[in-house]
């Protein structure tokens, strides 16, 4: 039996609009996870990766019909639903046996809604898909019903059916190292500046699953609250094959929270020093969720660059979206991050459901006194499942399109009530050029950078704001 994995054809022009020069592409380690399993397993398995190979429709159809597997799976996020739905349907076409599966953040979130408005969606895998996935491989192989496979959504007799709830992997050491060679090569995917390292080739890691945190605009559908961790065993020869496998020299560690439990991260830094495995990292956290001695560890470790998540200098806004963290532990965080000598990203979130023109313009001037190295400033995405989405209807247009759920779309999944999408998008354009033009900031960046890198920025910055005239912004 023959199984091919998909992720669809979006464009990082239609995720990261005028902005995707510079955006990342990242591997689907999801996908990877999954085929891994199924590999072990014993069955014949293969990957394409649409969006690094950039596949359309028709280059598509040749590769699955030369491939001719039993088993189709897409994994989609919600901006990815539109592309994931054209792909089941050129399924379809090709041959209407072939059993679909869609998986992903999208699903998870809404789940018979997805099932109605895609038909040709067979089953719909809710959650963590490893497991669950094999199972349904296993039922199809040896033509069992699907009625006791928890964690799915399959029709029946022209009905949706839904099963019981699957049961999170609670010890993540039992999964397998994702199938990466699966993927074209590791050095096609693009990372950002602060999620990678010039001329050291980058990948991506994943060492823990599920947030307790209960921020009001974040969806933890997939891998739910609770936070459940990898060894610090298994985290460092995930890293030491990477190494040897693939001669990674940097890897992002993808996880909301890499630092909530200060003695892991404590027991993997020491065993990359003891075993003095030349690796450079960078990691996410909460920027109250460090101190001075992790910090110190870390940084012997080979870790350069923490991404934290501030959303907004308001009080006000910290409080609504349940963040809760001051300006004071914010500028005590980053300062001590750089007193490290770790370099630190902070992102931002624009145009939050009553948030006022003041307030956009507050938080980004509060930015701008921080002493970060780099931002992001994503526009609000009302995504399903999450606390503020309800709230964006009260205060604003919600988009009905899928298409339009990214934090640097050309087009805003909501819009303010006495607002226009020129004006928000507007807001979002000047807190970049704000930031980055600043006189200290430039001179900053040309002391750090090489000259290669300069160049390149330097250019991608005025594609974005200055030669691109592809984007309306008028609406």
């Amino acid at each position: 039996m023959k199984i091919l994995l998909i992720y669809p054809p979006i464009r990082n022009e239609e995720v990261y609009s005028k902005y995707s020069k510079a955006a990342p592409c990242l591997p689907p380690l999801g996908i990877c996870y999954l085929s891994r399993y199924l590999l072990d397993a014993g069955y014949k398995v293969k990957i394409i990766d649409c969006v690094v190979e950039r596949l359309n429709l028709d280059e598509l159809k040749t590769r699955i019909v030369d491939y001719a597997p039993t088993i189709i799976g897409v994994s989609s996020t919600t901006v990815a639903f539109y592309h994931a739905k054209q792909v089941m349907s050129l399924v379809k076409k090709i041959n209407p046996e072939v059993v679909t599966i869609l998986g992903g953040a999208h699903i998870t979130a809404c789940q018979e809604e997805t099932m109605k408005e895609c038909v040709d969606i067979d089953i719909g895998v809710i959650g963590e898909g490893e497991k669950i996935l094999l199972e349904i491989v296993k039922r199809i192989e040896n033509n069992d019903k699907l009625t006791s496979v928890n964690g799915i959504l399959y029709r029946a007799n022209g009905n949706i059916i839904r099963n019981k709830p699957g049961h999170p992997i609670q010890d993540l050491d039992q999964i397998p190292f994702p199938a990466r060679e699966l993927l074209p090569s590791l050095s096609s995917y693009v990372h950002t500046p602060f999620r990678g390292r010039e001329m050291l080739l980058t990948t991506t890691m994943i060492t823990s699953r599920g947030c307790p945190f209960s921020c009001t605009y974040c969806d933890q559908s997939v891998f739910g609250k609770k936070w459940r961790k990898h060894s610090a065993e298994y985290v460092f020869s995930e890293m030491k094959y990477l190494k040897e496998k693939f001669d990674i020299g940097f890897i992002s560690i993808e996880d909301d929270n890499f630092s909530l439990y200060k003695p892991r991260v404590e027991e993997v830094c020491k065993k990359i020093i003891s075993h003095s495995l030349d690796i450079k990292w960078a990691c996410s956290g909460r920027v109250d969720g460090f101190d001075d001695d992790i910090l110190g560890i870390m940084k012997k470790a080979g870790c350069e660059n923490i991404y934290v998540g501030l959303e907004s200098g308001v009080p006000r806004i910290q409080k609504l979206i349940n963040k809760n963290i001051s300006n004071e532990k914010m500028l005590k965080g980053i300062n001590c991050i750089r007193n490290a000598g770790i370099r630190v990203v902070g992102s931002f979130i624009i145009g939050i459901p009553s948030e006022t023109r003041e307030e956009i313009v507050q938080t980004a001037n509060y930015a701008r006194t921080l002493p970060l190295d780099g931002v992001s400033y994503h526009t609000f995405t009302p995504y399903p499942n999450t606390g503020l989405r309800d709230l964006a209807f009260k205060h604003g247009k919600v988009s009905t399109n899928w298409q339009d759920y990214s934090g640097h779309p050309r087009s805003l999944p909501y819009i303010p009530h006495g607002m226009t999408q020129k004006e928000l998008l507007g807001f979002q354009e000047k807190a970049y050029k704000k930031f980055l033009l600043r006189p200290s900031y430039i001179c900053k960046y040309l002391l750090t950078h090489s000259l290669r890198n300069i160049v390149s920025s330097g250019w991608l910055f005025t594609k974005a704001f200055y030669l691109n005239k592809k984007f309306n912004l008028n609406k």
